[in-house]
């Protein structure tokens, strides 16, 4: 009997759904749907359950096949428990409960942070000629991921590789989102990053003084000159240089790779942090590769779908078959 994996990346906005084959983990076929606006800690389960049970059908397979399902979850976990999640209704929940009682017995649940199975997801597929990686996810916030000898580091309570939250500038009357103020996910994030193109505009003219501004727009105008553009740019990547340059000494990576929306910046993102990390380096580590991911927005599944495996059994390569 054919065996499958399912990878789950649930989202504020909208929740990926892989269907995976074992040995090697290879994807089947991904969906996905919108995360409920109401009741979020009952009907995003219900909602899953039966979008996958669509899936089954569509592929001819049933939960028997099913052998196991991870989900990847935007907040810190312990155990399959989350802490706060500021963007979805799930915080303070044992989720591998919840999801337990609407599946059969058989089919293994994790749950681990998102930020962390995008990690393990990028480096499985992708990277794993490097033993040690750090991994940052730029979007609306900043998060990421440690892989310490081809494993993902979660930390005492999942908060490991909550690098939005390093403090990297000197705390002022701007607040982050976990409440304080000096956090990389300030300036780096797409949300800090159009509030800046913002504020700073009011003093120079700019490319960025249009209606529905993106964080594509700033980059844009950013290789175009834009001088506002180009100093938001510049200071989002002068503070993630800084970040890196403290995890280079306090983990020394092999590499550092950069996911998220805001990665498809391309070279012109990879080249200027580069820049500044050189200036900030320490020691040798100033020789450590950047590289973009490769999985786009499909690592959380991957990373989701490897995790389950792992947990089931640490030597499923060879005992799944």
């Amino acid at each position: 009997m054919e065996r499958y994996v399912y990878g789950i990346d649930v989202g504020g906005t909208n929740i990926k759904i892989g269907l995976f084959s074992i040995n090697p983990i290879k994807r089947i076929t991904k969906v996905e749907i919108k995360t409920p606006m109401e009741n979020q800690r009952t009907k995003t389960f219900d909602n899953i359950i039966k979008k996958i049970i669509e899936v089954n059908e569509k592929n001819k397979i049933t939960f028997e096949n099913i052998i196991g399902i991870g989900l990847a979850v935007p907040c810190p976990t312990t155990d399959g428990k989350t802490g706060i999640c500021p963007n979805i209704d799930l915080g303070d929940l044992a989720i591998d409960k919840e999801f337990k009682k609407r599946i059969p017995k058989h089919i293994e649940v994790t749950v681990s942070n998102d930020a962390n199975m995008a990690a393990l997801g990028e480096y499985m597929q992708v990277s794993q000629k490097y033993k040690n990686a750090v991994f940052y996810t730029l979007g609306t916030g900043v998060g990421g991921g440690v892989i310490i000898n081809g494993k993902i580091l979660e930390g005492y309570n999942g908060t490991a590789g909550e690098f939005g939250h390093m403090q990297v500038f000197e705390p002022n009357n701007t607040m982050c989102g976990c409440g304080k103020s000096g956090c990389l996910e300030q300036v780096t994030g797409t949300k800090g990053m159009l509030e800046l193109a913002k504020h700073f505009s009011k003093y120079k003219k700019s490319l960025v003084e249009k209606d529905e501004l993106t964080i594509k727009d700033i980059y844009d105008f950013a290789k175009m000159g834009d001088d506002v553009a180009k100093r938001v740019v510049d200071n989002a990547m002068e503070a993630l240089a800084t970040s890196a340059s403290i995890l280079a000494v306090t983990i020394n990576p092999d590499v550092f790779i950069i996911g998220g929306g805001v990665s498809n910046a391309g070279n012109f993102l990879i080249d200027r942090l580069k820049h500044f990390y050189q200036e900030k380096a320490r020691f040798n580590t100033g020789n450590t590769p950047f590289i973009l991911a490769k999985l786009k927005n499909d690592a959380g599944i991957y990373g989701a779908a490897h995790y389950v495996c792992e947990v089931i059994n640490d030597g499923y390569k060879e005992v799944l078959l």
